[in-house]
């Protein structure tokens, strides 16, 4: 059996926070459950050409996937309570951010002795400042496709 892994699972790609305003997010319940399915599909794919307001840009995040040693670490220390839940994907956005995209915002990389590469944490106090719920977003997100096979 051969094991293989699409290509977002191997390198860098791009997210969009679910509530960029570049984002044709309707109001409609019943479109609203429609448009959620198909912007899950697009983070899947990175096509987010389907889900987007004509001729707007939204914020890109190009982030790398997290290492299962990594995640697996990152899981110790939860348990273990040298982390807190609202810490554990901050810090799973800081180690997979590579750079955030209109508005250009500077990621500065650091060296964790545990983790490895890790953005500092100014990348998340700026995003923070625009909405708090970006960075937990994404860092979820990016923690839950780490831990699921491909294509789930």
């Amino acid at each position: 059996m051969a094991i293989s892994s699409p290509p977002s699972l191997q390198h860098r790609y791009t997210l969009i926070w679910s509530r960029d305003s570049a984002l044709a997010r309707p109001q409609d319940p019943d479109a609203l459950k429609q448009w959620e399915e198909a912007f899950g599909i697009a983070r899947e794919t990175g096509k987010y050409q389907d889900v987007l307001r004509h001729g707007e840009e939204p914020t890109k995040f190009e982030v790398k996937p997290l290492a299962g040693s990594v995640a697996r670490k990152l899981l110790d220390d939860l348990a273990a309570r040298r982390i807190g839940e609202m810490g554990f994907s901050s810090l799973v956005f800081r180690l997979c951010i590579k750079a955030v995209v209109n508005p250009d915002l500077k990621v500065d990389l650091d060296k964790d002795p545990r983790y490895g590469e890790i953005a500092n944490e100014e990348i998340c106090d700026q995003l923070d400042a625009i909405s708090p719920s970006i960075v937990n977003e994404l860092g979820s997100h990016l923690f839950d496709r780490a831990s699921r096979p491909p294509g789930k």
